[in-house]
């Protein structure tokens, strides 16, 4: 465990000596300033972590361009802060403009752009703006396959939020296509310990029960059936009957086949 109380006592003695060292707008104390703000956020003090981000930004606008990539950072840095306090609007301003100015800079296919493009996606997930969510997500999502395995972590996580966001949009059938992706990564990447081994199979049944939903709303009952039916047996195997996880996941199942049930009897008359 990192001792952030130390390190911070570290770098508050840093900036008192290149303060009384150095001129007000050195370098030096953009870093230290980046460097308290990280230790600050990492212990949760988003306000002192602000402050800092503030201070680092006005020596940048003295003395960079406008368009120099060390702003990009502490854009970046400054929006993820005040995404954490909820503050959505000056999250929004401030990753848009990491964004914007590294498009122009970067490579179309450079990872930091990906990881930019998936934190602002986040961003726009979370305020309701789910057509530009997607499309970010949808972004990010190019450019890291083309760095990371497709069983990364990082991969999962996009696919399955490009899955909800479709889901929520009403495009059920793109909801589907990208849940079922989540659903191979996840079954190809089971970890070797049991520890972690209970939290992929948690996550397995979580996917079988957005399939379930999704087909169910696609009118799919049967196949909506057998996955929420899997949902149900992977969580029974790790909780009790009674456990929220499976009551939940138990609740979907009697869903499904109950819509099957009524389908079939339709038919039959």
């Amino acid at each position: 465990m990192k001792d952030y109380s130390t390190a911070l006592s570290y770098y508050k003695r840093a900036l008192e000596t290149r303060q009384q060292s150095l001129p007000s707008n050195h370098p030096q104390l953009i870093k230290t300033y980046h460097d308290m703000a990280t230790t600050y956020k990492s212990l949760c003090r988003y306000s002192d972590a602000l402050s800092c981000l503030h201070k680092a930004l006005e020596i940048q606008e003295e003395t960079l361009s406008t368009d120099h990539r060390d702003l990009t950072t502490t854009w970046h840095d400054l929006g993820l802060v005040y995404f954490e306090v909820m503050d959505y609007s000056n999250a929004v301003t401030y990753v848009q403009k990491s964004v914007d100015v590294r498009e122009r800079l970067l490579s179309s296919t450079d990872f930091q752009l990906g990881t930019v493009f998936s934190d602002i996606g986040l961003v726009y997930k979370t305020i309701g703006d789910y057509t530009k969510a997607s499309s970010y997500y949808e972004k990010a999502l190019r450019i890291l396959k083309i760095h990371l395995p497709d069983t990364d972590h990082t991969i999962t996580i996009i696919h399955n939020n490009i899955a909800g966001l479709y889901l929520t949009l009403g495009s059920y059938s793109t909801a589907l296509l990208y849940y079922k992706n989540v659903l191979e990564i996840r079954e190809q990447s089971l970890p070797p310990n049991d520890l972690d081994l209970a939290t992929t199979n948690n996550n397995i049944a979580d996917t079988h029960g957005n399939l379930a939903q999704v087909l169910f709303l696609l009118h799919q009952y049967e196949e909506a059936t057998e996955h929420a039916k899997q949902a149900v047996n992977i969580v029974i195997d790790a909780f009790e009957n009674d456990h929220p996880t499976s009551v939940m996941f138990a609740n979907r199942f009697q869903q499904c086949s109950e819509g099957l049930r009524l389908i079939l009897s339709t038919k039959w008359y």
